[in-house]
């Protein structure tokens, strides 16, 4: 029970730092402002490092959203991609769906959200 709190909390933190570097990058996109390449670096990094412990924890859906995530914000690194409100969309989506686990997974419940399944 001690590992799955700690998964908890270190999820839960990284869910926050993923969800403040993507308002930032809306606030930029709404302001006309050049996308900060460190934003979408921190993204990255939040969500390898979300595949890496849904991996570690045997979430293989979570962790398969975690990797298309992995090669959106890439694409999005290597400049493929713009910053465009749909993309957002999708990211904060998937920031949702993390979210939903990690409560499911405190209350006890199924750490795989449907909407991650289906």
């Amino acid at each position: 029970m001690k590992a799955l709190r700690e998964f908890l909390s270190e999820g839960q933190e990284i869910v926050e730092e993923l969800n403040r570097n993507l308002l930032s990058l809306d606030e930029q996109r709404n302001a006309g402002q050049t996308t900060d390449p460190d934003l979408i670096n921190g993204c990255f990094r939040a969500v390898h490092s979300l595949k890496g412990l849904t991996a570690l924890f045997g979430l293989a859906q979570t962790s398969d959203l975690s990797h298309c995530l992995e090669n959106l914000l890439d694409s999005m690194r290597l400049g493929r991609i713009e910053t465009r409100p749909e993309t957002l969309d999708v990211l904060f989506e998937a920031v949702e769906l993390f979210g939903e686990s990690l409560t499911a997974a405190a209350d006890g419940g199924d750490l795989e959200p449907e909407v991650v399944r289906g």
